[in-house]
């Protein structure tokens, strides 16, 4: 959980393959031209997205050095480098990813998966002036769910 302890929480096997494939088969349509941001604890819930993009849509797998997580500038630089298209994050840690000056450099950034906090309208504002063709859902639910159980594409009313 967020907490930092985990639940230990046991989930139907079913339940992953099937938010995978509609991520990446039904709705995003991830390819090999794909390349997700793995920024999370493997323990972290919501890494599920990130680290099973690889395998299920066979992407490639951009992983953060663990301690750097939080600095914006070396996530913006990473994204840069390696054609990050996917990400996962707490809206209020991709809005000072946003805010660096470098994030206009990441042009094959498409999609955006926010939970774990309230996700703002002002977020999705300002990552349509920088990119007007990425994507952001905001998703919700617990880890008992497979990391959610609601999802809602942002901008879309």
């Amino acid at each position: 959980g967020s907490t930092g302890a985990p639940k230990g929480v046991k989930i139907l096997e079913r339940n992953v393959p099937a938010l995978m494939s509609w991520m990446h088969l039904s709705e995003h349509q991830v390819s090999v031209a794909d390349t997700m941001l793995m920024q999370s604890s493997i323990s972290f819930d919501m890494s599920v997205w990130q680290y099973l993009s690889s395998t299920l849509g066979s992407s490639s797998l951009a992983i953060l050095q663990q301690s750097k997580e939080k600095d914006s500038a070396f996530v913006v630089e990473v994204m840069i480098e390696t054609n990050v298209s996917m990400a996962v994050f707490v809206p209020g840690h991709f809005l000072s990813i946003l805010a660096n000056a470098n994030f206009k450099r990441c042009v094959h950034f498409r999609l955006l998966v926010a939970g774990g906090e309230p996700l703002f309208r002002a977020l999705t504002r300002q990552l349509e002036q920088v990119n007007p063709l990425a994507h952001v859902w905001n998703c919700y639910g617990p880890t008992e769910a497979t990391a959610c159980v609601t999802l809602h594409q942002a901008g879309i009313e």
